[in-house]
Parts: C-alpha cells; sequence; structure tokens
C-alpha cells in the first residue's frame, strides 16, 4: 500500500478524472486534502463498496479494498494483516486501535467522545486537540511521527515504513547492541525508557540496569514499569488493578470519579462522584455501601467484626488482655493493673498504664501514642500514630506483593492479613 495520498491521484488517473471531480462510487479512492471539498471520503478513509473506511485498521479491507484478514491474521494493524496488534495499538472489536487518540475509543474500548469534548488527545477527550496536534477527523495526532497520518491527516505509510518529520521512510538499521522499537532505536539494556521490552518505561526516577527496572522511592516495579500505586491510574493498588479510564482517576491506591468501576469493587457514590470500594473489606463499607463499621470494629469478608486482639463484650470490643474492666474475660474486673489478662501489681506492667491497662502505645488502637486516643475506622496504629490504611488486595503476604506503593508500607502479623499502611516505615 503505498502513501495513500499519492495512490488517490494515480487512482484517479487511471480512471481519466481530475482531482476536481465527483467520484461517485469508484472503489480505492481517498480523500487528499484533509476537509473532504473534493473527494467522497475525508481524511485519509478509502471508499469501498460504496463506504467510507480505515484501510489502516479496517479487517474486512486491510491496506485496500476487498482485502480481508482471515484466519489466524485476522486483526488489520496498519494496513496489514496480522495476530495481533502492534506497539502503541490495543485490538477493540476486532480492530486495531491507538486508545490514545482514537475519539471512538479514547483511553479504552468503546468510549466515545461527544460534545462538549469530541476530541481524543492522551487517552482523553477534550474540547480542542493541543497546540501542538492536529485534529484528523476527531484524533488530536502529531502528524510528524504518526505512521497513519504523516505529515497530514491524509498521508498511511508503508506496512514496515515509519514517519518521521512528517515524511514516511524506509527505517534505517540501528546501531550495534540496538533494537529497533516503533519509536526508534534503543540499548533495551540501560534505556529507562525501553528497558528489558519496548513497552516497558521505569518512570520517573527509575534506572535500568541489565535490562530491569530498579525502581525509584514511591514506586513499585510492575511488569511493564515503575508506578505509584497510590495514585497511578492504570496500576491502582496493584499492579494490574487498571481503573479503565472513563475519567476515573487513582486516589490512595482507589480507583474514584469517571463512570464506572473495575471488576471485584463496588460504587458506593455518596453525592462527591464515583467511590469504587471492596465492600469485603472495607471497613467504610463493609457488606454493602454506607455500612461503616465501628472504630474497634475491621471488615472480615464482608462482616464487622472485632479487630484482632480485641473480644466482643455484650456488643463492645474489648482488649481482655489489658482492659481492668474484663480482664482475662467479660466482666472480670480487676482493682489494680491487667497485665497479659491477669490482674496483677501495677509495677509488673513493662509499658504504658493507662488507668489499670498496661498497653503498648506504639501499636494499640484503643490508645495509639496517648492513653484514650482511639483510631478511626480506617486507621490503624503503627509507631504511635493513627495511619490509614487498606486491604493490599490480591496478596496472600508480603512477600512478593505489588499492591502498596508511593508512601504505603505492605504490614503483615497484626491479624488483618496484608494490608499497606501510609506514611511508610513502622507497620503495627
Amino acid at each position: 500500500m503505498a502513501q495513500r495520498g499519492l495512490i488517490a491521484l494515480v487512482v484517479l488517473g487511471m480512471f481519466g478524472l481530475s482531482a476536481g471531480c465527483s467520484c461517485g462510487d469508484d472503489e480505492g479512492v481517498s480523500g487528499t486534502d484533509g476537509n473532504g471539498t473534493d473527494d467522497p471520503c475525508p481524511g485519509n478513509m478509502m471508499l469501498c463498496a460504496g463506504d467510507c473506511i480505515d484501510p489502516f485498521t479496517d479487517p474486512q479491507n486491510c491496506g485496500d479494498c476487498g482485502n480481508e484478514c482471515t484466519g489466524g491474521n485476522a486483526l488489520c494493524d496498519g494496513g496489514q494483516c496480522d495476530d495481533g496488534c502492534s506497539a502503541g495499538r490495543q485490538e477493540c472489536d476486532g480492530t486495531c486501535v491507538d486508545l490514545s487518540t482514537d475519539p471512538g475509543n479514547c483511553g479504552t474500548c468503546g468510549n466515545v467522545c461527544a460534545d462538549p469534548s469530541p476530541f481524543c488527545a492522551d487517552s482523553q477527550c477534550v474540547e480542542t486537540c493541543p497546540a501542538d496536534t492536529v485534529d484528523c477527523l476527531g484524533a488530536c495526532v502529531d502528524v510528524g511521527n504518526d505512521e497513519a497520518h504523516c505529515g497530514d491527516c491524509e498521508t498511511i505509510c508503508d506496512p514496515g515504513v515509519e514517519c518521521a518529520d512528517g515524511v514516511c521512510q524506509q527505517p534505517e538499521d540501528c546501531a550495534a547492541g540496538e533494537v529497533r522499537c516503533a519509536d526508534g532505536c534503543f540499548d533495551l539494556s540501560s534505556d529507562s525508557g525501553h528497558c528489558g521490552g519496548c513497552e516497558t518505561d521505569c518512570g520517573a526516577g527509575g534506572v535500568c540496569s541489565a535490562g530491569v527496572c530498579d525502581c525509584g522511592a514511591g514506586t513499585v516495579l510492575c511488569e511493564d514499569g515503575c508506578f505509584d500505586l497510590s495514585s497511578d491510574a492504570g496500576h491502582c493498588g496493584d499492579c494490574n488493578q487498571d481503573c479503565g479510564g472513563g475519567g476515573v482517576v487513582c486516589e490512595s491506591g482507589v480507583c474514584v470519579g469517571g463512570e464506572e468501576c473495575p471488576p471485584g469493587t463496588t460504587d458506593c457514590d455518596d453525592g462527591g462522584g464515583l467511590q469504587c470500594r471492596d465492600t469485603s473489606a472495607d471497613p467504610r463499607d463493609c457488606g454493602a455501601c454506607g455500612n461503616e463499621c465501628g472504630g474497634a470494629e475491621f471488615c472480615a469478608a464482608g462482616d464487622c467484626a472485632c479487630r484482632p486482639g480485641l473480644s466482643d463484650c455484650s456488643g463492645t470490643c474489648v482488649d481482655v488482655g489489658s482492659d481492668p474492666d474484663n480482664c482475662g474475660g467479660c466482666g472480670d474486673g480487676c482493682d489494680a493493673a491487667c497485665v497479659d489478662g491477669g490482674c496483677v501489681d501495677p509495677g509488673l506492667c513493662e509499658m504504658d498504664l493507662c488507668d489499670g491497662a498496661c498497653v503498648d502505645l506504639e501499636t494499640n488502637n484503643l490508645h495509639c501514642g496517648d492513653c484514650g486516643s482511639a483510631c478511626d475506622v480506617e486507621e490503624v496504629c503503627a509507631g504511635g500514630e493513627c495511619r490509614d490504611y487498606r486491604p493490599a488486595l490480591g496478596c496472600e503476604s508480603c512477600d512478593g506483593c505489588d499492591a502498596c506503593g508511593g508512601d504505603t508500607s505492605c504490614c503483615e502479623g497484626a491479624g488483618y492479613g496484608p494490608i499497606c499502611v501510609d506514611a511508610g516505615g513502622d507497620c503495627p
């Protein structure tokens, strides 16, 4: 498939037609001026059997009218039938599209951009295209390096031909030790933007060493690079948790906002926009939206229960190991000090005494940092401070767990299972 603007002129010449003709239903004719003024199809679209199609992506007319992709190469990618989509594009309903610019699949498959934001730029629907891009039928593209719109909206480069400075040209051979990627030649052993593979970006602060990303502070190594799991919408709370686009953002490792929650979570919108919660473990919405556990409780398999180490005494969660009113058991009062469930002389307490309760102010949720200072339902006591926590989704232990990132630490051993604790460093 030659550059589409040139083919249009050749086809016109074969039919003895001028560039200003009205072409009717002639096949193989595509727009050449970007405005559709003189041609039946706009942009780089091609007329096939009376319909305007995109030969760059259409599996029924891949590269040319009637060239159908079948069998093991059923996808049309860059005007060529293939068994998968190349780097930078993703399959949506059998078509390889660029989610960063496609107004019909902007950011995610099926997300259609419409008024008042009809254009797609950087995977977001916007009101106008950024200054460094060109509007090509709703797609905001950089015509300087886009093989589907090279130099202008109409020119498509041949398969295997790259677009550089707005001109379709054969790629130059890479230097020794480099590998050709979609955006150039790179040493995959040391290039932080292409580390070990063309699609692996070590991200901000990440360093590539021997083809493996060494992540910077606050980020976690995932298969496709280093990410801050507390704020990255494509890796939110977990390397494999994608918030799915559509305006959903990642806040403290939870997908919020937008139009739809990711699988495994429930929308608990309280009037402030989409709030995606794991109702099996979230103490603010335990088992159902709005069902908040008590301050001394946590959420276990969708049910509120006394926090680990506490016992239910007539509906109140108490620590029978230190509570002088329930020392060793519910209702067993103590007129001295309660130490490890026994009523003993206060001098035997090797920690802190709070009205007869022998506790560790560094980790006790009922007396955190100071006597009587209890942590809220979404907090745990770590290092003498009440800190926000959330379950480390998808992890059975902290060993190899990628669920925590940013300023959070993975902690276990406190009876909650693995959890992510904010302001990393200390664990409960």
